[in-house]
């Protein structure tokens, strides 16, 4: 039966400034393994937030929202974020040069708020938003939330259940997503493995994990080099495969963020491309070397290099998907 969806409260190589550390999870795995590309030199955001109260003790989870020009769905985000059951958090939205009127938004709900915080940025592109918001974190555990999605009012209470016990949990995700339209209206529940053997073999294909629903130790994320932002998207793919190398992953076995599906989207078509493909091609690489000696995945490789785009488009037609999903 599926679960009761509630929406109480309304809803190789290393990163810049980023040192890999001693990592372990599983002999043999760790020693080679790269950190994300270096990106080429860009500009960094203009103006750092204002430096958070030394005095003021730290959260014990930091929601890290990217946005760029998301009204209204923004505002659904931050109130389900102030409905957590658990309250000792901080949303840090990263806005990368909206327009919208989305930074008078945020502006104004810090100043009601002050577990809220705004990092105004140039348009950068959303994995420098990631990595910058990443290292502006109070928080050891960072729970990403998409700017259009919905976090359940347990989700962050669930997370720290997770991660208190085990140390070496690097990533933890949600095996069951329900999807919602533009409106809230249902559009059906995704599902993904929860056993910790048939996660790691599906990271092989594809990512088992939503991002939206994911959350990670910011020691891990330092560990591999963070978001690689020489990537043109599937970032989170990335590194969900660089994670699971050095550290425990898992996914729970319950829902804990609504995601939204709407027209303002363009992920679909841009898995379509010639660099998109490339990039699949790496991330399977960097599984075969340094997670697993996978043969569908070495296989994954070799075939995203060679692909016509045609092809890939016809058979997701055809199975029903859309590639990884965000």
């Amino acid at each position: 039966m599926p679960p009761q969806r509630r929406r109480d409260g309304t809803p190789e190589e290393a990163g810049p400034g980023l040192r890999p550390g001693p990592g372990g999870r599983a002999a043999g795995n760790a020693a080679a393994l790269p950190a994300a590309t270096p990106a080429p030199a860009r500009a960094r955001p203009a103006a750092a937030p204002p430096a958070p109260d030394a005095a003021r003790p730290r959260p014990r989870v930091t929601v890290l929202t990217t946005t760029r020009n998301a009204m209204p769905h923004l505002l659904e985000a931050v109130a389900s974020v102030q409905a957590q059951t658990m309250p000792d958090w901080e949303l840090l939205v990263v806005d990368d040069g909206s327009t919208d009127g989305t930074r008078e938004a945020v502006r104004d709900a810090a100043a009601e708020d002050p577990r809220i915080r705004l990092l105004e940025t140039p348009p950068l592109g959303r994995i420098p938003c990631l990595n910058a918001g990443a290292q502006a974190a109070r928080a050891g555990i960072i729970a990403i939330l998409d700017a259009d999605d919905v976090a359940l009012r347990h989700r962050l209470q669930r997370t720290l259940d997770a991660f208190g016990p085990r140390p070496r949990l690097g990533l933890l995700g949600s095996a069951i997503v329900p999807r919602i339209g533009p409106a809230g209206e249902d559009l059906g529940i995704v599902r993904r493995p929860t056993e910790p053997g048939q996660v790691l073999r599906a990271l092989a294909r594809d990512t088992p994990f939503f991002h939206s629903s994911t959350a990670f130790r910011i020691e891990a994320w330092r560990d591999v080099g963070g978001y690689d932002e020489s990537l043109p998207l599937y970032e989170d793919y990335d590194l969900f495969v660089r994670l699971a190398a050095r550290w425990e992953i898992e996914n729970l076995p319950e829902p804990l963020s609504l995601k939204r599906r709407h027209p303002g989207q363009a992920f679909h078509e841009r898995h379509f491309t010639r660099q998109a493909f490339r990039a699949r091609s790496r991330i399977h690489w960097r599984y075969f070397r340094h997670v697993r000696k996978s043969p569908e995945a070495l296989a994954r490789a070799a075939a995203f290099l060679i692909m016509p785009v045609w092809v890939k488009r016809w058979v997701d037609a055809r199975q029903g998907g859309a590639g990884p999903s965000k």
